[in-house]
Formats: C-alpha cells, sequence, structure tokens
C-alpha cells in the first residue's frame, strides 16, 4: 500500500509541475495585444465616423466599413473572453491539484 502512496503523491506532484510551468505570461501578452487591437479598432471607426459628417464618404460604404469593424471588434472581444476563460481554469486547475497534494501526504494510511 505504501508504495501506491508514493506513486500517487508523485503523480501529482508531476502534475502541478506541469500546471505550474503553463505560461500564463503568454495569456496575459494575448491579451494586451487583443486590447491594442480593440483600441485601434475604435480609432478606425472615429477616421469613419469622421469622413462620414465631413462628406468624405458615402452612406453605403460608410455603413460597409463600420459593420466589418464591428464584426472584427466582436471578434477579438470573444478571443480575450476565451482566453481569461483559459487562465481561470488553470488557475483552477492549480489550487485544486495543490489541495490534493496536501491531502495526500499528510494522510496516513
Amino acid at each position: 500500500m505504501a508504495s501506491a502512496f508514493g506513486r500517487d503523491t508523485v503523480v501529482l506532484l508531476q502534475l502541478l509541475m506541469g500546471l505550474r510551468s503553463i505560461n500564463s505570461g503568454d495569456s496575459v501578452t494575448k491579451l494586451l495585444d487583443l486590447d491594442k487591437k480593440l483600441e485601434e479598432n475604435a480609432e478606425q471607426r472615429k477616421v469613419l465616423v469622421s469622413l462620414m459628417t465631413e462628406g468624405y464618404l458615402e452612406p453605403a460604404v460608410y455603413k460597409k466599413g463600420n459593420n466589418e469593424l464591428l464584426q472584427e471588434a466582436e471578434r477579438i472581444q470573444r478571443q480575450k473572453e476565451s482566453i481569461s476563460r483559459f487562465i481561470n481554469c488553470d488557475n483552477i486547475y492549480l489550487h485544486e491539484v495543490s489541495e490534493l497534494l496536501q491531502y495526500t501526504t499528510k494522510a496516513t494510511m
């Protein structure tokens, strides 16, 4: 029985180290890049509005361009939400495996 307990602990340790090695820094960098893209998108929409109000764009051209930018902004926002959920799940798994490891190392067989 003691050897099985030892193997379980080793497996949990390896899992914990693997979860810790997942680089959430890359995910945070991606989130920052997506924020920048959203800002650029908003700026492009402002330019479209300005061109429209000054009479440089036809209403149909403005509407088409604005719709494309809105769709892109929505796609970027969905990517941000997906990455955020990924980061949150990783943190939850890390916490749960840590607790399980603490429990198994304190338990007596």
